[in-house]
């Protein structure tokens, strides 16, 4: 088994750069393409580090890195919703046990790794490996992650599961908007929409949102661009007499489908326009795209309750190198204290 390491996305050998895409068959959080994107529009600080094993020239396993001075974590942010380690090769496990084993003789040592999203297998698997290399390990309970077990049900059979109370809601509004006003709802890719037409729509209507505006400007449209190359990309739209209303993006990964940004004008409010496109939108990918898994994200926030049938948790995990005096400093905090979400 043999370990390479890269800090430069863009210069990463084809056989390497091909085995770890989208196009391998890899989930969208966990492929190149997903973590070129996040590097060249989403990042202000620190140099992307990737670790790849191999075993006789074929890819076992992969971790996506970030350096920051002698603090490793992985290469996420606030745009982020899972994280994993890459696991491609019969021989995965190994691999990446060797993978931390070499994060762990690497000279000038490595004071911690700081890893962030991950799912419950995940977590076990760093944790495993990482305390086998000698490093001291702290589990932290990070966010909420709520889905939906779609099944075979259609959207009809689905929609008749939710409460009353946000059916209702729904069906009224609809009714009320439809009567007062011109109310327009559609899905990219379709409705003769071009992607420029679709982001421009998200742009406009996120800009006149409640939320704060983007800290990188050009993420998100690059985001739909290379989502949109691989078919993955969903743009739900709403217009209210013309006007952009609302505007919500999900990522078609197969299964699941992730709910990733949403976004309404605040002057449509009373409408309940984010609900109303929610209910197209969930119509898609249960009738049209046929998903079997949608995922709502990071979050605990009340509306996504609504929507959604089961709720885990996304963890934290973090590695001392108590060999190091800040590893060591870092180790007895993390010891001492309960670490909150």
């Amino acid at each position: 088994m043999t370990i390479e390491v890269f800090s430069n996305l863009d210069t990463i050998p084809e056989e390497i750069a091909a085995g770890l895409s989208l196009a391998a068959g890899l989930p969208f959080f966990e492929s190149i393409e997903w973590f070129r994107c996040l590097a060249r529009h989403g990042l202000d600080a620190g140099t992307p580090r990737l670790y790849v094993s191999k075993d006789n020239d074929d890819l076992q396993s992969a971790l996506f890195c970030l350096a920051k001075g002698r603090q490793l974590s992985s290469l996420t942010n606030f745009y982020t919703i899972e994280y994993g380690p890459v696991m491609r090769g019969a021989d995965a496990m190994t691999g990446l046990r060797d993978i931390a084993s070499y994060i762990a003789g690497e000279r000038p040592r490595w004071n911690t790794i700081d890893l962030r999203n991950l799912h419950e297998t995940e977590l076990a698997s760093l944790d495993t490996v990482l305390s086998a290399s000698g490093f001291a390990t702290h589990r932290w309970e990070q966010h909420k992650n709520w889905f939906l077990d779609v099944g075979e049900q259609s959207f009809e059979q689905y929609f008749e599961t939710l409460s009353s109370q946000l059916r209702n809601t729904i069906e009224r509004k609809s009714r009320k908007a439809e009567r007062e006003h011109e109310l327009r709802l559609a899905v990219y890719p379709g409705d003769g929409l071009t992607l420029d037409e679709a982001t421009r729509h998200y742009q406009q209507v996120y800009a006149a949102s409640w939320k704060q505006p983007e800290p990188f400007t050009e993420f998100m449209p690059a985001l739909l661009k290379m989502s949109d190359e691989h078919n993955l990309c969903r743009v739900g739209l709403a217009w209210v007499d013309g006007e952009p209303a609302a505007a919500q993006i999900w990522l078609d990964d197969g299964d699941p489908v992730f709910i990733y940004k949403l976004a309404y004008d605040r002057k449509f409010a009373e409408l309940s326009i984010g609900s109303l496109l929610s209910k197209k939108m969930f119509q898609n990918a249960i009738d049209v795209d046929r998903v079997l898994k949608i995922d709502y994200g990071v979050g605990d926030e009340p509306y996504k309750h609504d929507w959604m049938s089961d709720c885990q948790a996304l963890s934290g995990l973090m590695a001392c190198n108590r060999s190091t005096a800040r590893g060591l400093l870092t180790h007895l905090r993390e010891s001492l204290s309960a670490r909150k979400p």
